[in-house]
């Protein structure tokens, strides 16, 4: 009878670390072979990808360790060291690999690479009597501590995805407005290089301003002095306008440049829309039609179902200047 049950038992550790082991597989899959959307809420998704793919992995590692050499490593804790040790060196030779490779490598998916393995290792151990059958009294403290390990690990892994989700729920939700200056969730998809933006309460002059806050735009003496809307909601294909607001307390007028690429943009300067733009004393309004930035490049149509990121920028001011944005918007 006992025979017989630790038979099957044994079968059935046996079918969990082939499932284990099929996992893993499966995941490192997805992770290398399978090319994600360049994408920030992608890239946040793969990134996390290495806890649960080195996680499996790690498990899969203790219960051969387990099945092995169970009759040689009496100790329980021995084999959490072995497979975690085995998760260390694999990560590192899979990022050796990784850096002659397409994709990137470093440290931080090194260290996800270990926090996976703790971390599912330390979730296993939770459940595991034989690692704590001769703790007594000290077996709360310990699942305790082991649980906050875990969550240690694992909350910050998954906060990125979570943050990314939430930014582009925001960005759908109040499309056609691209870009408002109202809500922190547009942040993470606009950027300045060479030049400052701040959020700010709209100047005296401003009339009719939509919303409470408006962009401060410093412009910086550099090559190029820009303010950048990245991953904007690509299908432009239903409105026939980009509209936007620009005010200037500045005594005369100045000019700035608009640029505006889809997702095949070749970096050829004919490849894209470009567009100089006067900005008058006060408060100007800023209409394009779509149909100029659809037949800007040279050799085809831009994809309006596929619009990709545009800028403001100056080239090469003399010296620094501010103006203030808002309301980006088609229509």
């Amino acid at each position: 009878m006992n025979v017989g049950y630790f038979s099957r038992m044994k079968s059935k550790f046996v079918m969990q670390v082939l499932l284990l082991a099929v996992a893993a597989a499966g995941l490192l899959t997805i992770l290398v072979c399978v090319e994600l959307p360049n994408a920030y809420l992608w890239k946040a998704i793969s990134n996390f990808g290495h806890l649960p793919l080195f996680g499996a992995f790690s498990l899969v590692m203790f219960g051969l360790s387990v099945y092995i050499l169970g009759s040689r490593v009496r100790r329980r804790r021995s084999h959490y060291i072995i497979a975690l040790a085995a998760t260390v060196i694999v990560g590192g030779v899979s990022e050796c690999f990784q850096i002659a490779g397409p994709r990137d490598a470093g440290l931080w998916d090194l260290l996800r690479d270990i926090g996976g393995g703790i971390s599912f290792l330390c979730l296993f151990m939770l459940g595991d009597s034989e690692m704590t059958l001769h703790m007594g009294d000290r077996i709360r403290k310990f699942r305790a501590v082991v649980l906050f390990v875990a969550l240690v690990i694992i909350i910050p892994g998954i906060f990125p995805v979570g943050y990314w989700a939430s930014a582009y729920w925001h960005r759908s939700s109040t499309f056609p407005a691209i870009c408002e200056f109202e809500s922190m969730w547009e942040s993470p998809f606009r950027e300045a290089r060479n030049a400052e933006l701040a959020v700010v309460a709209a100047p005296a002059g401003w009339p009719s301003l939509i919303g409470n806050h408006v962009a401060k735009l410093t412009f910086r003496p550099a090559i190029y002095s820009e303010f950048v809307v990245l991953e904007t909601c690509p299908d432009w294909s239903k409105f026939g306008t980009l509209a936007f607001e620009v005010y200037s307390e500045l005594q005369t007028a100045v000019f700035v440049f608009m640029r505006l690429e889809d997702a095949y943009h070749n970096n050829e300067p004919d490849d894209r829309f470009d567009r100089r733009i006067q900005v008058s004393p006060g408060l100007n309004r800023i209409s394009i039609p779509l149909i100029d930035i659809r037949r800007a490049p040279i050799a085809r149509d831009m994809d309006m179902g596929a619009i990709r990121t545009f800028s403001l920028f100056v080239h090469k001011p003399a010296d620094t200047f501010t103006l203030y944005l808002d309301n980006f918007r088609l229509e």
